[in-house]
Protein backbone atom coordinates (compact mmCIF):
# COMPACT_ATOMS: atom_id res chain seq x y z
CA UNK A 1 0.00 0.00 0.00
CA UNK A 2 2.89 2.46 1.03
CA UNK A 3 4.03 2.27 -2.87
CA UNK A 4 0.66 2.94 -4.56
CA UNK A 5 1.27 6.44 -4.96
CA UNK A 6 4.14 5.61 -6.79
CA UNK A 7 1.74 3.97 -9.66
CA UNK A 8 0.01 7.24 -11.20
CA UNK A 9 3.85 8.72 -11.91
CA UNK A 10 4.98 5.31 -13.24
CA UNK A 11 2.54 5.05 -15.37
CA UNK A 12 2.92 8.82 -16.91
CA UNK A 13 6.86 7.85 -17.26
CA UNK A 14 5.49 4.69 -19.58
CA UNK A 15 3.02 5.92 -21.43
CA UNK A 16 5.43 8.83 -22.45
CA UNK A 17 8.04 6.14 -23.57
CA UNK A 18 5.31 4.52 -25.45
CA UNK A 19 4.44 7.72 -27.17
CA UNK A 20 8.39 8.89 -27.66
CA UNK A 21 9.25 5.07 -29.53
CA UNK A 22 5.81 5.26 -31.66
CA UNK A 23 6.70 8.88 -32.92
CA UNK A 24 9.88 8.12 -33.66
CA UNK A 25 8.70 5.06 -35.76
CA UNK A 26 6.08 7.03 -37.33
CA UNK A 27 8.60 9.72 -38.60
CA UNK A 28 11.30 7.18 -40.06
CA UNK A 29 8.80 5.92 -42.24
CA UNK A 30 9.08 6.83 -46.13
CA UNK A 31 6.72 9.63 -47.10
CA UNK A 32 3.86 8.46 -50.11
CA UNK A 33 3.68 11.09 -52.86
CA UNK A 34 0.08 11.27 -51.78
CA UNK A 35 0.33 11.43 -47.87
CA UNK A 36 2.12 15.23 -48.75
CA UNK A 37 -1.62 16.62 -50.29
CA UNK A 38 -3.03 15.15 -47.43
CA UNK A 39 -0.50 16.63 -44.83
CA UNK A 40 -0.67 19.91 -46.28
CA UNK A 41 -4.48 19.98 -45.71
CA UNK A 42 -4.85 18.61 -42.42
CA UNK A 43 -1.68 21.07 -41.63
CA UNK A 44 -3.93 24.21 -43.46
CA UNK A 45 -6.85 23.34 -40.82
CA UNK A 46 -4.63 23.03 -37.58
CA UNK A 47 -2.77 26.48 -38.62
CA UNK A 48 -6.96 27.69 -38.92
CA UNK A 49 -7.94 26.07 -36.00
CA UNK A 50 -4.83 27.35 -33.72
CA UNK A 51 -5.40 30.68 -34.96
CA UNK A 52 -9.34 30.93 -34.30
CA UNK A 53 -7.94 29.64 -31.25
CA UNK A 54 -5.35 32.24 -29.73
CA UNK A 55 -7.78 35.26 -31.13
CA UNK A 56 -10.66 33.55 -28.92
CA UNK A 57 -7.98 33.28 -25.70
CA UNK A 58 -6.68 36.92 -26.21
CA UNK A 59 -10.06 37.97 -26.51
CA UNK A 60 -10.85 36.31 -23.61
CA UNK A 61 -7.25 37.36 -21.55
CA UNK A 62 -7.38 41.22 -22.31
CA UNK A 63 -11.26 40.93 -20.89
CA UNK A 64 -10.29 39.47 -17.41
CA UNK A 65 -6.95 41.65 -17.78
CA UNK A 66 -9.31 45.03 -17.84
CA UNK A 67 -11.64 43.22 -15.66
CA UNK A 68 -9.47 42.60 -12.82
CA UNK A 69 -7.63 46.17 -13.24
CA UNK A 70 -11.14 48.01 -12.88
CA UNK A 71 -11.66 45.81 -9.75
CA UNK A 72 -7.89 46.10 -8.55
CA UNK A 73 -8.36 49.49 -8.87
CA UNK A 74 -11.54 50.19 -6.81
CA UNK A 75 -10.02 48.21 -4.36
CA UNK A 76 -7.21 50.36 -4.18
CA UNK A 77 -9.35 53.52 -4.26
CA UNK A 78 -11.46 51.30 -0.85
CA UNK A 79 -8.09 51.06 0.93
CA UNK A 80 -6.88 54.56 0.85
CA UNK A 81 -10.11 56.57 1.54
CA UNK A 82 -10.76 53.85 4.15
CA UNK A 83 -6.96 54.79 5.42
CA UNK A 84 -7.46 58.31 5.55
CA UNK A 85 -10.48 58.02 7.48
CA UNK A 86 -8.27 55.00 10.34
CA UNK A 87 -5.40 57.22 10.16
CA UNK A 88 -6.92 60.71 9.87
CA UNK A 89 -6.59 60.90 13.51
CA UNK A 90 -2.56 61.19 13.73
CA UNK A 91 -2.49 63.75 11.36
CA UNK A 92 -5.07 65.79 13.30
CA UNK A 93 -7.72 65.37 10.40
CA UNK A 94 -10.78 64.49 12.00
CA UNK A 95 -14.21 63.43 10.98
CA UNK A 96 -16.24 66.63 11.58
CA UNK A 97 -17.95 67.14 14.94
CA UNK A 98 -15.84 64.69 16.32
CA UNK A 99 -13.94 64.84 19.35
CA UNK A 100 -10.39 62.66 19.73
CA UNK A 101 -12.41 60.58 22.29
CA UNK A 102 -15.23 60.13 20.49
CA UNK A 103 -13.52 59.22 17.35
CA UNK A 104 -11.35 56.47 19.30
CA UNK A 105 -14.88 55.33 20.65
CA UNK A 106 -15.93 54.45 17.30
CA UNK A 107 -13.01 52.44 16.33
CA UNK A 108 -12.78 50.54 13.56
CA UNK A 109 -16.42 49.33 12.81
CA UNK A 110 -17.07 53.03 11.53
CA UNK A 111 -15.42 52.15 8.42
CA UNK A 112 -17.83 49.60 8.06
CA UNK A 113 -20.54 51.74 7.63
Amino acid sequence: MQYAILIAPCAAVLALAFALFFARKVLKMPEAENTRGIAAIIRRGANAFLKRQYLVVAIFFGCMFVLLGILALVYVLFIALQANHLFGAFFGRLAEGFSYAEYARQGFFELCR
